[in-house]
């Protein structure tokens, strides 16, 4: 699916690491991008600021409800988007020993 985005988006990050990545690789460079300082009520401070805007929170299948009921509780208009989702996998038969290193991608996925 292609979706063409509006050079006027906004982006909002509860990280300042995901903000400078954005920075770095959104097409538009001069898009506003705006970050929290690593925790949600930070984040809905800087939403606060842009209440009249509309938000898209990208998510997974299986999220933290914290941040949508802090939407919600403020009144803040917004429509979920599940970008990817978590399966659960058996790794009893793999022997972790025989490597040096997991890296951990996000909260519940791990390579």
């Amino acid at each position: 699916m292609r979706v063409e985005v509006p050079d006027s988006m906004k982006y909002f990050s509860i990280s300042e690491s995901t903000a400078y990545y954005l920075q770095k690789y959104v097409q538009y460079r001069k898009r506003k991008v705006f970050h929290s300082k690593e925790n949600s009520a930070n984040l809905l401070e800087l939403v606060k600021k842009h209440k009249a805007e509309k938000f898209l929170l990208p998510c997974s299948d299986i999220h933290k409800l914290e941040i949508p009921k802090m939407l919600e509780d403020n009144k803040i208009v917004y429509k979920k988007a599940v970008i990817y989702r978590t399966l659960a996998s058996d790794l009893s038969r793999i022997d972790i020993s025989s490597y040096d290193m997991f890296v951990f991608f996000s909260p519940s996925g791990i390579a």
